[in-house]
């Protein structure tokens, strides 16, 4: 009976711990820009500039946050953003930065760019690396940002709170 104990014991803490093994991310976020421009019916403009870094800090117009995301569930959401809405991937280059479009009044534009660590760490001699793109003009300047769905309740809050 002891021997059993042992042996279910020992096959437990293998499992678990396999558990946590699988739960790493194989390919991790470098950096998340999200850049909101958005104009009023009268025409005022509104335009915010975030990064959030590989370490879920994120910093507003050049300002750090004084929050952070949780990174690991933000690489999670970033994943699926990203694979349920199949947003590409474009490779890297040293072109000049891409600009945004201009959003007429009332509308809301939404650029995303996600760099990858892999991307970052292999593409060093790129000035621009690889990057998954999403562009998106909105009808309303008041809409939420698409990739909200996809945080989880703490992380939105935070991101939500920094952005808006």
């Amino acid at each position: 009976m002891k021997t059993k104990s042992l042996f279910l014991f020992t096959c437990i803490i293998i499992l678990t711990s396999f558990k946590s093994i699988q739960a790493i991310n194989e390919d991790p976020i470098y950096k998340v820009t999200i850049f909101r421009w958005s104009k009023s019916i009268k025409g005022v403009e509104q335009k915010r500039f975030a990064t959030i870094n590989q370490d879920g800090s994120i910093v507003i117009d050049e300002q750090i946050f004084k929050k952070k995301l949780t990174i690991k569930s933000l690489n999670v959401a970033i994943d699926n953003f990203i694979k349920t809405e199949k947003i590409v991937k474009v490779g890297a280059n040293n072109d000049p930065p891409r600009v945004a479009i201009v959003p007429k009044n009332g509308e809301l534009t939404i650029s995303i760019a996600i760099i990858k660590l892999k991307d970052f760490n292999n593409e060093k001699e790129f000035e621009n690396k690889s990057q998954y793109i999403y562009n998106k003009i909105e009808k309303s300047s008041d809409q939420d940002i698409y990739i909200y769905k996809y945080l989880d309740l703490d992380d939105l809050k935070v991101l939500k709170e920094a952005i808006e």
